[in-house]
């Protein structure tokens, strides 16, 4: 039996090659969790998710809130 890497939904790539994205475009510049997820193909939702469960893993990344 072959293991499928789990997805999220409406996306054809698993969550592992996403995480990676969102690691490289987060490392890259200043993106919000609206381009990052345009870029990506996932909601903002899903990106802030993603994110959370990152720093619970013990990444380090900061989220910076600008007024615009």
């Amino acid at each position: 039996r072959i293991e499928v890497m789990p997805r999220y939904r409406g996306t054809s790539v698993g969550t592992a090659t996403l995480i990676g994205r969102l690691l490289l475009l987060v490392s890259q510049g200043k993106e919000t969790s609206a381009s990052l997820a345009k870029t990506l193909g996932v909601s903002p939702r899903q990106v802030n998710r993603y994110v959370q469960q990152l720093n619970k893993a013990g990444w380090q990344i900061e989220r910076k809130w600008h007024n615009t």
